[in-house]
C-alpha cells in the first residue's frame, strides 16, 4: 500500500503473507443421518486428531482418535446408537479445530 503524508513524503506499508485454508472445510453427509455419517475432513499434514461428538446440551457422546493424512480424508461414523436429535461434530488437531453440526433421525 502506498501512503502519501501531508508533507508530501511517500511511505509503503509492509507486505504480509497469509495462508488461506478456508477453502478446505469439514463436511458431513447425509444430513439428516440415519445409521452411518460420512465425514470429509481436510488436513494440512499427516496427524492423529481427536474427533468429538456432543449433543445439543453439550454432553460428550463420543470421543475417538482419528488418523488424518495430508489432504481430504473420508471417515465413516456409525451413529445408529445415538438418539434422534441435533449433534455437533468437531475434529481437533495440531493445525486447529473444525466443527459442524448434523441431525440424527
Amino acid at each position: 500500500l502506498k501512503m502519501y503524508d501531508l508533507d508530501g513524503t511517500i511511505t509503503y506499508s509492509r507486505v504480509v503473507a497469509i495462508r488461506n485454508t478456508s477453502l478446505l472445510s469439514l463436511q458431513v453427509f447425509p444430513n439428516p443421518v440415519g445409521e452411518v455419517l460420512q465425514v470429509q475432513a481436510p488436513a494440512l499434514t499427516k496427524e492423529t486428531a481427536s474427533l468429538l461428538i456432543t449433543d445439543a446440551s453439550g454432553k460428550t457422546v463420543r470421543r475417538q482418535p482419528v488418523q488424518l493424512n495430508e489432504g481430504n480424508n473420508a471417515i465413516s461414523l456409525p451413529v445408529a446408537d445415538l438418539p434422534k436429535g441435533i449433534y455437533f461434530l468437531s475434529i481437533s488437531g495440531a493445525n486447529g479445530k473444525q466443527s459442524t453440526s448434523f441431525v440424527k433421525n
